[in-house]
């Protein structure tokens, strides 16, 4: 279905920076687009691209690594680990500043038939579930449609309409950006069509496959990270992006003639802040995904709710920075559209704030974007670059099971588990 193209270029340009010698601790110093390694007088200053595969190194538990493939960096050696080279920036010296100039990269995807006006529907189904089709052609992303995740803790805010099944069944692939379980939902993907074709990340640990094959799938293809990939029966092109940490996690960007798109998901730091320009942008709006500080005993009430404020506040900060260097003439908010529902998580529901669509009008308006709000439309119709239209699908809504239902379903199948199991799990896992 589809022809690998080859790895993504980047446009490059350069920017120069001055730093106070006074400002660097001794030791690794991290910046945006560059660390500087500091030992007495001894300085060193490197990009944060890796030499490998285009990560971004991080500093983690006194050591520089790529998430991408764990290469560890030895700046003092100026070398990876395996002893593959790394070239340090030249500087100068003046006036007790360093002066330095740094490498900007902007990822240029190959559009085909760059200037065709194609008409396209994106449908919105639920939280981070949308289908897209095109010219007697579609795929579906990430698709929960029913039930729970995490452990019966995360449950859809809003009912999925009924047609959800049919629609997808009739796809002709499923992307799935990584393995957490609103995303890679064992209930939904159940009851889809064991021939379905699955387009995934190539990860290290091959984690996404496997979960994928424990529920009978065998039609996957791994794509790898940063590279392009032609479908064979039309203009559409599409390149997996890794999130910029040290877990597996992914957006997908894609292009269709003139219409571009990045679904960011809930990836953090998308290729690593490399961000193409796209018409559409999809991506995490409201934050309150993590147990953190919810689950937490050394935090008091009030502690917490201003933590969950700091925190939901960044989280819009980020994604305001990424419509900045996007430039999207369309935002649709999504993968955030999940509630807790069970009487043992009243207090997480009470306290777990989260951004709303609303949050991000402002910002938008005065970016002249214009949000896709599924709150009013769930259906997107495109020409080219331009909006025709949006509207509410007027279908009934698929009737799920009770949530006392599934909590039952879980105690029945999981209140055999042994100590062994679970002490075999870590053990394996590496712990010690």
């Amino acid at each position: 279905m589809f022809s690998a193209i080859g790895k993504i270029n980047n446009k490059i340009t350069s920017r120069n920076i001055t730093i106070k010698l006074t400002e660097l601790n001794k030791g690794v110093n991290l910046f945006d687009d560059f660390f500087i390694d500091k030992q007495n007088n001894n300085i060193k200053i490197f990009d944060r691209t890796c030499d490998h595969a285009g990560g971004k190194l991080i500093h983690r538990d006194k050591k520089i690594i790529c998430p991408v493939h764990n290469w560890e960096f030895l700046p003092q050696k100026k070398s990876y680990k395996n002893g593959i080279q790394k070239k340090p920036l030249n500087y100068e010296i003046k006036n007790d500043k360093i002066i330095f100039s740094i490498k900007e990269y902007k990822p240029e995807i190959t559009k085909f038939n760059k200037d065709k006006e194609s008409l396209i529907k994106i449908r919105f189904i639920n939280h981070a579930f949308i289908i897209l089709e095109y010219n007697n052609f579609s795929f579906a992303t990430d698709p929960w449609a029913l039930g729970p995740a995490f452990s019966n803790g995360w449950w859809l805010k809003k009912k999925t309409k009924e047609d959800w099944l049919e629609k997808i069944n009739n796809c002709d692939f499923i992307y799935i950006s990584h393995n957490h379980p609103d995303h890679l939902h064992p209930h939904t993907l159940k009851k889809i069509s064991k021939k379905m074709k699955f387009i995934i990340p190539k990860f290290i640990s091959g984690s996404t496959k496997v979960l994928l094959q424990d529920l009978n799938f065998e039609n996957i293809d791994e794509f790898e990270l940063n590279y392009e990939y032609k479908c064979k029966k039309n203009d559409l092109n599409l390149c997996i992006l890794k999130s910029g940490d040290f877990r597996e996690d992914s957006g997908l960007y894609f292009s269709i003639g003139k219409f571009t798109s990045l679904l960011n998901v809930d990836s953090n730091s998308i290729n690593f802040n490399r961000l193409p320009n796209a018409t559409f942008y999809a991506s995490s709006f409201g934050g309150g995904a993590s147990g953190y500080p919810l689950m937490f005993d050394n935090y008091k009430t009030d502690e917490k709710k201003e933590i969950i404020k700091r925190n939901r506040n960044f989280h819009k900060i980020l994604q305001q920075k990424n419509l900045n260097l996007i430039k999207p003439k369309y935002f649709l908010p999504y993968a955030s559209f999940f509630e807790e529902r069970l009487e043992r998580d009243k207090m997480i529901k009470k306290l777990n704030e989260k951004n709303n669509i609303q949050s991000y009008e402002d910002f938008c308006n005065k970016k002249n974007i214009k949000i896709l709000n599924k709150e009013k439309n769930d259906l997107f119709t495109f020409k080219g670059e331009k909006l025709l239209s949006e509207k509410n699908i007027k279908v009934k809504f698929y009737e799920d099971k009770e949530a006392k239902d599934y909590l039952n379903e879980t105690k029945k199948n999981y209140n055999k588990i042994k100590k062994n199991y679970l002490k075999n799990y870590f053990l394996q896992s590496g712990f010690k």
